[in-house]
């Protein structure tokens, strides 16, 4: 088989790596490439190819779908920020839940 280089870019890593997987490489495959370069890969974590709107969430053995020579994968978490409002003489703080299903944010879809 022929392997493809793509490009990955990371939450909170100001630099693109790239790296060489199979053509025709599994999900976990690909999850094993990014712990190789210290990108922790959990619950938390979202992978996008290139611009598809749905995220690579499939299990270890199945196929990717979308990746070909020179594909950008972004790598992502969702964020949960605890807030406080306080109005008047009443202060109310949230850390929001995470829900199912939830996607890329700036897509329409909050992440929490």
């Amino acid at each position: 088989m022929s392997n493809v280089l793509i490009f990955i870019q990371a939450h909170d890593r100001p630099e693109i790596l790239e790296t060489e997987i199979s053509a025709v490489a599994t999900v976990g495959e690909l999850h094993d490439a990014l712990e190789v370069l210290g990108i922790t890969v959990d619950a938390e974590t979202f992978i996008f190819v290139d611009e598809v709107e749905e995220h690579e969430h499939k299990e270890r053995h199945e196929p990717l779908r979308h990746v070909k020579h020179g594909s950008r994968v972004h790598v992502g978490r969702c964020k949960r920020i605890a807030t406080t409002v306080n109005f008047l003489d009443k202060s109310e703080a949230r850390i929001p839940a995470r829900r199912a299903g939830a996607g890329r944010q700036g897509v329409g879809r909050p992440c929490f």
